[in-house]
This record gives structure tokens, sequence and C-alpha cells, in this order.
């Protein structure tokens, strides 16, 4: 099916495929979210510490499930910035946030891994708005674009 997608490109949005179009990447979101949810499960069982990208290394949340605002984040995205992947904005209405950063002191190679990070709904962080967020980020990067700089 992903690849019946791929060969639409822009048609897939056009109103006989994005019914089936959403459905697949939902369920793709809902398979991530699972499997996310066992990793984070099983890291901890194994004592792995999930913590922030720095020399403190402050414990932290490594799964924050998408909330409510989700879905108004996505709709101010592709209001004001434009269409938004399909897939991205599935993630973000039934994912939420991962950091996956951390170490195991029994695993000296986790200090060089690979992290996985998808924070777009910004949900590990309550006090922030995040829609104020990439209003500012886009400003900026309109800013850039329009004077040349970038």
């Amino acid at each position: 099916m992903w690849h019946e997608l791929r060969c639409l490109g822009g048609r897939v949005r056009e109103p006989r495929h994005y019914a089936n179009a959403q459905a697949v990447c939902d369920e793709m979101a809902r398979r991530a979210r699972h499997n996310v949810e066992t990793l984070v499960e099983h890291l901890i069982e194994q004592g792995f510490n999930f913590h922030t990208n720095d020399c403190e290394q402050q414990a932290v949340v490594p799964f924050a499930p998408a909330t409510a605002s989700a879905v108004s984040l996505v709709e101010w995205l592709e209001d004001h910035i434009g269409p938004v992947p399909m897939t991205v904005a599935a993630w973000v209405r039934l994912v939420g946030d991962v950091w996956l950063v951390g170490t195991h002191s029994g695993w000296p190679e986790s200090a060089q891994a690979d992290p996985l990070v998808i924070e777009i709904e910004g949900s590990r962080y309550p006090a922030a708005s995040m829609i104020a967020n990439y209003a500012d980020q886009y400003q900026q990067w309109r800013e850039g674009h329009v004077d040349g700089t970038e």
C-alpha cells in the first residue's frame, strides 16, 4: 500500500484517495506507538536511564503520549504553513513525543548510540506553546528567505 500511496504523489490528498491514505498513515502511527511503548518498557526493565543529552544528564520521561491539543496543532500548521505530511500528522495526533536519549551502565556503547527523538507536539513541555514556537520559527525562516540571507 505504501508504494501505491507514494506513486500518487500530491494526488494522495485528492478526495478519492485521502481517506484510504489517512487510514494507512493512522495505522502506521498506531503500530509505531505500540512499538515505542514496548521499547520504552523493555529498556526501563533492563535498567536503561533516559536523560537529557548534555553533561548534566537529568532524568527525562522518554515517551509523552499525544494530547488533546495535538489535533489543533496539526490544524494550525496546515492553516498557517501548509500541508503537513500525512505520516507526520498521524504521528502527532496518535503517537506523541519520543525522547530515547540515554545510557545504560552495562552497555558502554550506549553513550555513542544514535537516539530516536521526535518532539513535534511538545507534550513533554506542557508550559510551552508549540504553536507560538512554530510561529516564531516560521517567521524567522520567512525573514531569512525574504532578505536572501539563507
